[in-house]
Formats: C-alpha cells, sequence, structure tokens
C-alpha cells in the first residue's frame, strides 16, 4: 500500500489580472495588495504583502501565485 498523502491547502497558480487595488487594513492600519485572479474558468481572490508584490500591476498583467487557499463550503 502506497503513503497516504496528507490534504495540503497550498497552491501554485497563474492568471491573469482582472481587478487590481492596493487597501489598507482598517484595524491595524497595514497595507496590502487586493487581486482579482482569472485562472482558466475560475476567479480568485488574493490579498499579498506589498513588499511582494511591484507596484506596476495592471488588468490583463499575468502573474504566477504560490498561495495558501482559505475558503468556506456555500450550502
Amino acid at each position: 500500500d502506497a503513503d497516504p498523502v496528507a490534504p495540503s491547502s497550498h497552491a501554485s497558480l497563474t492568471g491573469r489580472i482582472v481587478e487590481h487595488s492596493r487597501l489598507v487594513n482598517e484595524e491595524s492600519g497595514g497595507s496590502f495588495h487586493w487581486l482579482l485572479v482569472q485562472c482558466g474558468e475560475a476567479t480568485f481572490d488574493v490579498v499579498a504583502d506589498p513588499r511582494l508584490v511591484p507596484d506596476d500591476l495592471t488588468p490583463g498583467t499575468l502573474v504566477q501565485v504560490g498561495c495558501l487557499f482559505f475558503g468556506r463550503i456555500l450550502a
């Protein structure tokens, strides 16, 4: 029997930016980037530390994202 692989929420995706904003967390005052990324038939909300993202992002820019998924099941 093969060893089972532990589930992971880590992923790598490549897609195009649909929308982008630099926002400020109202609680901490820290800034972050929000990107809406189209990847195939799926669209993902991505938040990122500004130190990791160039400021010249525009819609249509191709991005590669290493990420950790968080979500909830809608029933």
